[in-house]
């Protein structure tokens, strides 16, 4: 079976402390995969090496069964996308300035953008609902609108695994749950392979076709949301109680923390 991504024996040290630690998994295509797990576990060293901006070891990440170190860096950014944690953008560029950047793995040096990478950026900002603010600045919108915006960029490159790097962490409860339906409406309808590191662990299980739960480093549970989020788990990787039940609009497990 080809993965999108394949984890073989992955560790990777800064200085001479181990961040992480034998790192094996795969990525299964067009599902909605969720990371967690406590600050410094892992999570975002682990998406840096799957971007290659970590330099990992031969034969330990490969993309659709191609070696991550065998791949030049256009043609990786042709197979994955991604949305940084910080959003920010130096300079005011226009929000159709910003999504055209989004094209640049498919051009050539000094080439400009044409016809249809217009209308490519076009149709990623449509799916985002940002068509509307193509020509206002990056820095003059709300920060939900920007993080649309970053996201119809990704979606420009067209590749087929879009990787989300705590998306929602600084936006309000309204632009967080349409971060995440654009998300998983993009996994659901248009087929791409979505990776993304959440905090809120209610929000992992709601969204989410698999769970990786990380702690200290390693992958300590793995598989369908109400397999991984347990009483157990929880207490272990965070050291809290939790109450648990279901759902009762969807079924699935709901957490909430027992505080003393």
């Amino acid at each position: 079976m080809v993965y999108p991504i394949k984890v073989n024996n992955l560790s990777w040290y800064f200085g001479e402390s181990k961040v992480l630690k034998n790192i094996s998994t795969s990525i299964e295509e067009n599902k909605f995969t969720c990371i967690i797990g406590p600050n410094g576990s892992g999570k975002s060293t682990f998406l840096r090496n799957i971007l290659k901006l970590l330099e990992p070891k031969k034969k330990s990440i490969y993309v659709y069964n191609e070696d991550i170190v065998k791949l030049r860096y256009k043609d990786l950014a042709k197979k994955i996308a991604s949305v940084p944690q910080n959003t920010m953008v130096d300079f005011d560029f226009t929000v159709m300035d910003i999504v055209l950047m989004g094209r640049s793995p498919h051009l050539r040096r000094f080439e400009a953008e044409s016809k249809k990478d217009f209308e490519i950026a076009e149709k990623a900002m449509k799916i985002t609902n940002i068509w509307h603010l193509k020509d206002r600045g990056i820095n003059r919108i709300s920060g939900g609108e920007r993080q649309r915006a970053i996201i119809a960029r990704a979606l420009a490159q067209e590749s087929d695994i879009l990787i989300l790097d705590e998306p929602i962490s600084h936006l309000d409860i309204h632009h967080q749950i349409d971060v995440l339906n654009i998300a998983k409406e993009l996994c659901d309808k248009k087929n791409l392979t979505v990776i993304a590191v959440l905090h809120d662990l209610n929000f992992a299980i709601q969204y989410s076709d698999y769970l990786i739960l990380f702690h200290e480093g390693k992958i300590v549970a793995e598989g369908l949301p109400e397999k991984v989020i347990t009483q157990e788990n929880i207490k272990h990787v965070y050291n809290i109680d939790v109450y648990m039940m279901k759902n009762p609009l969807n079924g699935k497990p709901h957490i909430i923390p027992i505080v003393r």
